[in-house]
């Protein structure tokens, strides 16, 4: 709570109120340490978020509230922008191993995989902010096939598509994700991230993971 509180009282020397985007709280901590620094505040305008999400998508978020703070709109209007791109907002990632997620607790409503999956990669997503399984795939390639063939079924119109493809110390992977999701929606917008450490550490090396919504 104490670098929240710094921080939020640096930035109200100089404005009005603050829109605080944060990773799930079903994830972490941070979202309720912001909240308690809010009531060390009292009295100022500060707007805690819970994303429900963790990198690719809650990156979608703020630069969402960036693009609308920065064409001078209401605190009013970005939040409603932020809310309104919330839903829309797909992930899907395949870890190479499950180990990680086991490991720092974050492995969320895809337990039931752990026990059958010696030879199995799983597809996951985030839903009510925790992680879940969305498929399963026998290999590598088939994972990363599979990746593009769900996306097929989730987008309506890929003119207006924003992607995000992200991994962790698997770059030929999520170069070659890239590239092949070019080639079949031709986005409007695609993005080529890399996981940090801190989701890194409990995805593990190897994973990959694309994040996508349509304007």
């Amino acid at each position: 709570p104490k670098y929240f509180i710094e921080t939020y009282t640096d930035i109200l020397q100089k404005y009005d109120s603050i829109i605080s985007i944060h990773i799930s709280k079903k994830m972490s901590g941070t979202v309720n340490a912001a909240e308690l620094s809010k009531k060390e505040i009292p009295g100022k305008d500060i707007e805690i978020i819970d994303s429900e999400y963790v990198h690719l998508p809650l990156g979608f978020l703020v630069l969402k509230a960036a693009q609308l703070a920065q064409e001078g709109r209401s605190k009013e209007e970005i939040l409603k922008g932020i809310y309104d791109l919330k839903p829309k907002i797909k992930i899907l990632f395949v870890p190479s191993t499950l180990e990680y997620l086991k490991k720092g607790g974050r492995i969320g409503k895809a337990k039931g995989l752990i026990a059958s999956l010696l030879d199995i990669k799983p597809i996951l997503t985030v839903h009510d902010g925790e992680v879940s399984q969305f498929k399963t795939a026998r290999r590598w390639n088939q994972a990363k096939t599979e990746l593009i063939e769900s996306m097929k079924t989730m987008i309506k119109n890929p003119q207006n598509l924003v992607v995000s493809v992200g991994d962790s110390d698997a770059k030929e992977d999520a170069e070659e994700m890239y590239e092949r999701i070019k080639e079949t929606f031709n986005p409007k917008r695609i993005l080529r991230v890399d996981i940090g450490t801190v989701v890194g550490t409990h995805m593990g090396p190897g994973g990959l993971g694309i994040s996508f919504y349509e304007e």
